[in-house]
């Protein structure tokens, strides 16, 4: 639509710029029209002074009649200005429209945008989300398999301290998962809140969308109008012209003009009466046309009315889920209570017997609450049958509504085909409004995508939340299992408490292993952080990773080292056993007592294990609840959008039935002009059988005056031939004197001719220009012929539109390729500059190994002595090299000068070794 409106502004545009030739000769034709009064009055004067003169009578009607084609050539000049001026103001005043209309479809196509970046964002949080899903995941099998793991050992006959380690490393391993998961409902709290927005953002921007397209409609509407009235206004300026031409025609032939125009008056009867025909039958189909937008208004009423209904009935369910889901939240917490105080009345059942009596009263009334709760999930699983039952009846009647707009549809459609019969514009017309259905049904389907867009990003949600759901129960199932091997945990500390005080050392041990474990959680979580920089250096992680495999592997055998201890252990715990065996006949009553506890435990066990079966049914009967509920909203939405549809035809109907209207209102107007020009021909007639009745008297006035003239000719004739001759005794510079009326008319003849002539040449001049002008309106035409149709403009838009995403695709392949630039020449500059001090460092341990060397030779030579005996011991035997190679193996000071030539040689070798020294160090 937008492409539509900037083709048809273009068009405007067009038509309203005009050359400065052209302005020049419209300020002349308006500056001539000011001077009439002028003209007029000198038209008065002289048929004044002609009025009583019987000799100039021909020649007076002859100047009346040209008088009265001035009057009528006046009356269209002024008629044609000021509509040319009015035209002028509506297609400044439209381009204007148009401009401004361009102007929000380009703020339209920003803010749409804008609106898929966001969805851009939040398609990729979504994927951050699936991947920190799938981390997740893999945590809580490798949690699975730590659980599998401790189970494994706690079924071996494992030390009671590495019980004690396994139960502290499941109670962190709890609490890290509990963190964990409300950081993903926090973040699935504000992809929510973000889609919900971005939803808000969307409704908003299509509203505006459909308002801005509405505006857009009625100014090309506004424009087609007002082309259409200059196409009229300019042929009514063409028929006036040609009436003009046939005027000056027939003053020359009137005669035969009134028998033709008595043919003309009887065709044109002919035609007035078939067109009163036409006019009944077009009042009896517009009509048939009313009353069939009658009942579609009645019956759009009724679907309005139903479908506010079922609105007003969505509402109140979905107050009633929200009434019931904030219940259920409320009986979850009393669940979760219940089941926090059943922890603490095990707690305290190992203290005494009178908690476990009111533990049994509690567990009664958690019993009592949770049949009430049972019975009241019953009570909203009837509700929401009977909501699905109102659902379904509703779903049907809009079902039949649907039906009946269809069938009205299809009888409106056939009574628009009856009248797109009755003219060829009707077609044209009903071709322009093809297109532009053509161009919403392009915007629908838009809208369509982006609502499926919007459908699919909240099924992902949807599906997001589902998982986090299934995790949260694996969780609650991971939790359970650490519960029980907290209750048999519980149970082994029970039996332990007499041997603590030996095993007081093992203790100190295990703390020196927990705090290692603690050393290792805190670098693990490092370790995590380093990996979310993973994107800003890939380098220096592998790097890390390489480190990371090195740390493991010193934990390997410091967990072999500890393996040993443990054996250890092992083995002074067998010695233990010894003696805890002597103390079992002490334990005998003590573990009967123990024995009758745990049998009470087991039985609490069972009921809250019924219990959490009690609480895993409701959270599936919920999780079926939110299921229909989405179920509903879907249906809903849906309907909706069948709503949005029907409304959408019936505005298209409501056009049609204008378009009917006003071709109907126009059809009139063309109606009545043709009965005025029927009565102007039929004044025309009338004067012309006038005129026709006074041609005898004119033609004999005609023959007097030829007379007279030729009279006046001779007269005139003898006169400059006397004037010729100075004997004359008449001159004609006397003739003023001698004969002063005759003067006076030969002068007034001969002002009259100079006129006439003048007359004859502004006429002459006003019919070049209205060829000028009739040649400019042509060429305008043929420019507007020219320009594209709306095929044309759509495949114009859409290789625009692909070159825009062409040129994004390039300007974004650019910035990447200019920041990989950057980054190669950082990273050039950064290998340079390690280069540099590489070989600095190099030079610098040359440099400094030379140095140790001399002074170690010099300390040699001190320490040997001064003597000549001790200056040969010293050349026998070799001073102790110290340097980065290998000792010389003997041979004098010739070997030792090979070697420092060797080492001379290969310092470029010396400086690598030492590079890679430097960069081992740093690392």
């Amino acid at each position: 639509m937008s492409d539509l409106s900037s083709v048809e502004g273009d068009e405007v545009i067009m038509l309203g710029a005009e050359t400065p030739a052209d302005v020049t000769a419209f300020k002349e034709i308006s500056a001539d029209n000011r001077n009439f009064e002028y003209y007029e009055r000198q038209f008065q004067e002289v048929l004044m002074s002609l009025e009583n003169d019987e000799v100039l009578e021909a020649f007076r009607v002859e100047y009346a009649a040209l008088h009265h084609s001035f009057l009528k050539s006046h009356d269209g000049e002024t008629r044609l200005l000021k509509k040319c001026a009015r035209l002028q103001s509506d297609i400044e005043s439209c381009t204007m429209k148009v401009q401004a209309a361009e102007e929000l479809t380009r703020g339209d196509k920003s803010t749409i945008e804008l609106l898929k970046a966001e969805i851009e964002k939040t398609r990729k949080k979504s994927v951050a989300t699936k991947e920190r899903e799938a981390v997740l995941k893999d945590k809580v099998n490798d949690l699975k398999r730590d659980l599998q793991d401790i189970e494994e050992r706690a079924s071996r006959p494992v030390e009671l301290t590495a019980q004690e380690a396994a139960l502290q490393s499941l109670i962190r391993a709890h609490e890290t998962v509990l963190k964990e998961k409300e950081t993903m409902e926090y973040q699935l709290a504000e992809l929510r809140q973000e889609c919900a927005g971005n939803a808000r953002r969307l409704e908003r921007l299509l509203e505006l969308k459909r308002s801005r397209d509405d505006e857009v409609r009625v100014v090309v509407k506004a424009i087609e109008a007002k082309l259409h009235d200059a196409e009229a206004h300019k042929s009514v300026r063409l028929r006036k012209e040609e009436e003009l031409r046939l005027t000056r025609e027939e003053i020359a032939r009137r005669a035969a003009a009134a028998q033709e125009r008595q043919a003309v008056i009887e065709q044109l009867t002919d035609e007035n009466a078939r067109h009163d025909v036409e006019i009944k039958l077009t009042l009896e189909e517009t009509a048939r046309v009313t009353e069939s937008y009658q009942q579609l208004s009645r019956q759009l009423q009724n679907v309005n009315r139903t479908s506010q209904a079922c609105n007003e009935e969505n509402d109140a369910l979905q107050r009633r889920m929200n009434e019931l889901m904030e219940e259920l939240k409320i009986k979850e917490s009393a669940v979760e209570s219940v089941s926090r105080a059943h922890r603490r009345e095990k707690k305290l059942l190992e203290a005494s017997t009178r908690r476990h009596a009111v533990m049994e009263g509690r567990r009664a009334e958690a019993e009592a609450t949770l049949s009430g709760l049972q019975s009241e999930l019953g009570l909203l699983e009837e509700e929401v049958a009977a909501a699905l039952r109102a659902v379904d009846m509703e779903e049907r009647r809009i079902a039949t509504q649907v039906r009946e707009l269809d069938v009205l549809h299809g009888n409106v459609l056939s009574a628009a085909e009856k009248a797109q019969q009755q003219s060829i514009w009707l077609s044209e017309q009903r071709t322009e409004a093809h297109h532009l259905e053509h161009e919403l049904r392009s915007y629908e389907e838009q809208a369509q995508r982006q609502n499926e867009v919007i459908y699919k990003l909240t099924r992902e949600c949807t599906e997001y939340e589902e998982q986090i759901k299934v995790a949260t129960i694996q969780c609650a199932r991971i939790m359970a299992e650490a519960q029980e091997r907290e209750v048999q945990l519980a149970v082994a500390l029970d039996e332990v408490k007499d041997v603590e005080s030996r095993l007081h050392q093992q203790q100190t041990l295990l703390e020196t292993i927990l705090n290692e474990r603690k050393a290792y959680a805190k670098h693990y979580g490092q370790v995590r952080g380093e990996l979310a920089e993973m994107v800003r250096g890939f380098k220096l992680m592998l790097a890390q990773i390489k480190q990371m495999q090195e740390e493991v592997q010193r934990r390997e055998r410091r967990l072999a080292a500890e393996d040993g201890v443990i054996k250890t252990l092992t083995g002074q715990r067998r010695e233990l056993e010894v003696q805890i065996a002597a103390l079992h006949t002490r334990l005998d009553k003590r573990s009967r007592s123990v024995q009758q506890y745990a049998l009470e435990v087991r039985r609490l066990v069972d009921v809250f294990a019924e219990g959490e079966e009690e609480l895993g049914r409701q959270r599936r009967r919920l999780c079926d609840v939110q299921k229909e509920r989405d179920f509903f909203d879907n249906e809903v939405y849906f309907s909706s959008e069948e709503l949005a549809r029907l409304y959408e035809k019936a505005r298209v109907q409501q056009s049609l039935l204008q378009r009917g209207e006003s071709m109907y209102m126009e059809r009139l107007r063309t109606i009545n002009e043709l009965h005025d020009g029927i009565a102007r021909l039929t004044e025309e007639v009338g004067q012309l059988r006038l005129f026709a009745e006074r041609l005898p008297d004119l033609r004999r006035l005609v023959n007097v005056a030829s007379r007279e003239l030729v009279r006046e000719q001779n007269r005139v004739r003898a006169l400059l031939h006397e004037c010729e001759r100075p004997m004359n005794l008449h001159p004609n510079h006397q003739l003023s004197s001698s004969d002063p009326e005759a003067y006076a008319l030969t002068e007034k003849v001969n002002a009259l001719q100079r006129e006439l002539v003048a007359r004859r040449q502004e006429l002459a001049e006003k019919e070049q220009r209205i060829k000028q002008q009739e040649e400019s309106y042509l060429q305008c035409k043929a420019a507007v012929a020219r320009q594209l149709g709306p095929e044309m403009a759509e495949q114009i838009t859409l290789y625009q539109g692909n070159l825009a995403k062409k040129a994004g695709q390039m300007r974004a392949m650019m910035a990447s390729l200019k920041y990989f630039r950057e980054q190669t020449e950082l990273y050039q500059a950064r290998y340079s500059e390690l280069r540099d001090t590489l070989d600095g460092l190099a030079q610098k341990y040359a440099e400094t190994r030379q140095i140790r060397d001399r002074d170690a030779q010099r300390e040699a030579r001190k320490r040997q002595g001064d003597g000549k005996g001790d200056s040969s011991r010293q050349n026998d035997q070799p001073g102790v090299y110290v340097g980065f190679f290998a000792p010389p193996r003997g041979g004098g000071p010739a070997l030792v000068s090979r070697m420092v030539a060797a080492s001379a040689e290969n310092g470029t070798t010396v400086k690598k070794k030492t590079r890679v020294m430097i960069l081992a160090a740093m690392i």
